[in-house]
């Protein structure tokens, strides 16, 4: 924006050149120019054209001479404080700026030059009554008060920034932006009431605007005041009693009362909308399923997971507690089912895999645990379990031969020795299939020891 203005300022500065030759032309009675008028004029346009050639040392030269000669000279002045804000000589460019507004007082661009090297110095208590000056002359100008309401901001003066907030928004219309910034700073002075208050303003303007509502809710629930956020929310499901955001955060606020049931109806809403996002949902699908470990599956822990699945279906958890449910109930082929989708999003997860293979042993397909053998064995090449999990396949379809590789590879690869008895049982099984009755007696003895 200061860009901007610096070519805005070019522009204003050769539209007056023009001016001025122009009513010399147009005049009846043209006054006599002195050569030393002409002069300073030719100097000063040389320094023009230098400094837009950024030849900054060649323009302050220009600058200084027009400065020796006419010493009441502004455009002069105010050109070498702009030499010398590109040269990073902020002092020095202050010292030109406030000379060339001493003399033209009216002047707006040069107010703004100055204030603009006042900040560039971190100086925001200088710049402070500077931009106040700009301001009130052009009260309309949302850059010029947002610079004001900068400077403010450190100064500390967080009262007159929300005041300047609140007049850029007469200039640009209401911005999510400016209320949350104005909230933010009504709260940073222990102020709930106005922080609440600026959307309690937005609601008057807009009664039908569910977000308000919401926004001003969760202040007062952040700031332990729950009581007062319930009149917000209430109001807002008059409007749409399906809006998902003010449904989750309502949950919490049942949680917190010990009503369980209205808490998980207005879960279950919130978690059947994909515009709540799946990190928020998590922590509360969990809370959910921590008793699925002691506890028989409940109908709310299904509901969860399957609405959570509906609104997030590329996700992994819903599908996997929706697997994991199942299987607490010995539905095998359900959970089968639900861990493959679970797998085919995530295919590192190795409990996905263990709890799959599972259930498809469970439900006796064992001609589908070995089509996956490639896959799963590309995947986890040492884990002894995989291993044993193939060997089991293959021995329970009439190949034990070919189960013996799979199980002495689980052996090699495992290091407990619970683990290891249950290999060599399934190895003596493979040896009696086979009609091996040495080998057998020999692996039943290593699984009974």
């Amino acid at each position: 924006m200061k860009k901007k203005i610096v070519s805005v300022l070019v522009l204003i500065i050769i539209c007056l050149s023009f001016s001025y030759a122009q009513n010399k032309k147009s005049s009846t009675k043209v006054p006599a120019v002195s050569s030393e008028e002409r002069a300073s004029s030719v100097t000063f346009a040389n320094g023009l054209k230098a400094f837009y050639s950024q030849d900054f040392a060649g323009a302050e030269k220009e600058f200084l001479k027009v400065i020796a000669s006419r010493p009441n000279n502004a455009p002069a002045y105010y050109m070498m404080g702009k030499v010398k804000s590109e040269q990073r000589d902020y002092a020095a460019s202050e010292f030109y700026l406030t000379k060339a507004v001493n003399l033209d007082k009216k002047n707006i661009w040069y107010l703004v030059a100055l204030a603009d090297v006042l900040d560039d110095q971190g100086n925001y208590e200088k710049s402070v009554p500077v931009w106040s000056k700009i301001c009130a002359a052009e009260p309309r100008n949302e850059y010029y008060l947002f610079y004001y309401a900068d400077a403010c901001f450190h100064t500390g003066n967080y009262k007159q920034v929300i005041t300047l907030y609140d007049k850029m928004e007469q200039v640009v219309g209401v911005s999510e932006e400016l209320t949350s910034a104005k909230v933010e700073l009504w709260l940073h002075l222990d102020d709930v009431k106005n922080a609440v208050g600026e959307y309690d303003k937005l609601i008057k303007m807009d009664p039908n605007n569910e977000e308000y509502y919401i926004r001003a809710a969760e202040i007062y629930l952040t700031n332990q005041m729950s009581e007062k956020a319930m009149p917000y929310f209430e109001k807002m499901l008059k409007i749409n009693p399906n809006n998902p955001e003010a449904q989750f955060v309502m949950a919490s606020y049942y949680e917190q009362k010990g009503d369980a049931s209205a808490a998980f109806s207005s879960w279950l809403v919130s978690f059947k909308s994909p515009d709540i996002p799946l990190d928020r949902k998590l922590p509360v699908m969990r809370r959910y399923l921590a008793s699925l470990a002691t506890s028989a599956p409940t109908k709310e822990q299904y509901e969860l997971s399957a609405a959570l699945t509906e609104a997030h279906p590329e996700s992994v958890e819903g599908w996997a507690a929706l697997g994991s449910l199942s299987l607490k109930e010995k539905k095998y082929a359900a959970a089968a089912n639900y861990f493959e989708k679970a797998i085919a999003i995530d295919l590192s997860q190795y409990a996905l895999w263990q709890d799959y293979l599972y259930c498809l042993a469970q439900s006796r397909e064992y001609d589908k645990i070995i089509s996956k053998e490639a896959d799963i064995l590309e995947l986890f090449p040492t884990n002894s379990m995989i291993y044993f999990t193939f060997g089991v396949a293959y021995l329970n379809t009439s190949r034990a031969e070919k189960s013996l590789s799979y199980f002495e590879k689980a052996i090699e690869y495992s290091y407990d020795n619970a683990e290891k008895k249950r290999i060599y049982g399934m190895m003596a099984n493979a040896y009696h299939e086979l009609g091996n009755a040495s080998k057998e007696a020999e692996f039943r003895a290593k699984a009974e020891r």
